[in-house]
């Protein structure tokens, strides 16, 4: 009899402690769920550094838009009348799509270190190739540098014209030669309608943008052209 309720005793005490801990499990305040936030990480867009180019005398950035050869067989857009003459170290030409569309045939700039001619006198003064008793005139001077320039450079044939000026860099005795060109078809060889016509002022901007790279070449003590 006292085994009965000794064992009885247990199991109430059993089902006491097993009651409670469901109690406790069930009224236990439930944790706050807090939702996560992702933020979004700030990202930030370097700068792109412009591409610059140096024969040890000047240097020189190419901007977007252009290419550049370092031989003729290097030119890939391909013209009547080609970007830059065959005698170049350098030829920065136009290689965007700005005027598709259009009779514009090509534009680029001719860079060339001339080493023959070794005076400032012969520098600034040397008529181009091709051209005989052409005038220069002196668009820039300062004590360390003096630039020429001669004017109506161009090029016709076949119904294709091209229109530029060459441009020459006295320095630290040295000379450079940077000739600037853009190139069209006669608007006239096309069927009216087929196309839209590159005008005076689209080939003046484009030879404007190519004066400004030589504007932004640098010589010396990173010293940038002014004319």
């Amino acid at each position: 009899m006292n085994f009965y309720k000794h064992n009885q005793t247990f199991i109430i005490t059993i089902i006491v402690l097993i009651v409670i801990a469901v109690s406790a499990q069930y009224f236990q305040p439930k944790s706050e769920v807090v939702p996560v936030v992702e933020t979004p990480v700030a990202t930030t867009t370097e700068p792109v550094s412009p591409i610059m180019h140096s024969n040890g005398v000047i240097t020189f950035e190419m901007p977007s838009g252009f290419s550049l050869a370092l031989n003729k067989e290097q030119i890939s857009v391909q013209s009547y009348i080609q970007s830059c003459d065959d005698s170049f170290d350098y030829c920065l030409y136009y290689n965007g799509t700005k005027y598709s569309g259009t009779n514009f045939g090509g534009a680029g700039l001719r860079i060339k270190k001339r080493d023959d001619l070794k005076t400032v006198a012969t520098c600034l003064n040397t008529s181009p190739a091709n051209y005989t008793g052409l005038k220069s005139k002196v668009v820039a001077s300062t004590t360390l540098y003096t630039i020429s320039s001669f004017d109506g450079i161009g090029d016709a044939g076949m119904g294709h014209y091209a229109s530029g000026a060459l441009y020459r860099l006295s320095y630290d005795g040295t000379c450079h030669e940077f000739e600037t060109r853009v190139s069209a078809t006669q608007f006239a060889n096309y069927p009216q309608g087929n196309i839209k016509e590159f005008t005076k002022t689209d080939t003046n901007a484009v030879l404007e943008e190519l004066k400004n790279i030589i504007t932004n070449v640098t010589i010396g003590n990173n010293q940038k052209l002014a004319f």
